[in-house]
């Protein structure tokens, strides 16, 4: 198994695609990735395929809440697996997503 770290990109939406049951990780890359970006400027940049990964490891809960943080993964987190993760208690201010090819 191999990891690529890509920086400079920030993951919005997760989709697990029909047919190959791959994770699509959806967000920006650039300026607009950044957490100092204003939202403004932000909001500017269109989403788009980050591409696709056999499996998706998201280590803060709050990843997992649609619509909390423009970094919030949540819109494509299955609710099977959200709804086991949404009562934990939220401590990390940064987190990592790690998507896995195989």
């Amino acid at each position: 198994c191999k990891a690529r770290v890509r920086g400079g990109e920030r993951v919005d939406y997760v989709a697990q695609r029909e047919g190959d049951e791959k994770w699509e990780l959806f967000g920006v890359a650039g300026d607009a990735a950044f957490h100092d970006t204003s939202e403004a400027d932000a909001s500017k940049v269109a989403s788009g395929s980050l591409g696709a990964f056999d499996g998706v490891l998201l280590t803060d809960a709050s990843s997992s809440f649609s619509g909390w943080h423009r970094a919030s993964a949540g819109a494509g987190v299955p609710n099977a697996v959200a709804a086991r993760v949404r009562k934990r208690v939220r401590v990390p201010l940064f987190s990592a997503m790690v998507a896995l090819e195989a």
